[in-house]
């Protein structure tokens, strides 16, 4: 699951930069989980929380700039 997020947020972001919020986001429900900071079931279910943030944001239509300028 969690190489999937991955991708999908790189490609995400790939289309527009102002989301890598979301990539600070997902490391840290990762850095919580890896000292110990959460359990397997909370972790699970961020991740999947997570997840369905990044559809919702993958289906917001966001403004496209031409030459400096939002369309």
């Amino acid at each position: 699951m969690r190489a999937f997020i991955e991708d999908k947020l790189e490609k995400m972001i790939q289309q527009n930069t102002t989301r890598r919020d979301f990539a600070q986001k997902m490391q840290e429900i990762i850095d919580n989980y890896n000292t110990g900071g959460s359990t397997n079931e909370y972790y699970y279910r961020e991740m999947v929380n997570f997840a369905e943030d990044l559809k919702k944001e993958e289906e917001r239509p966001y403004p496209l700039r031409t030459h400096g300028r939002r369309t």
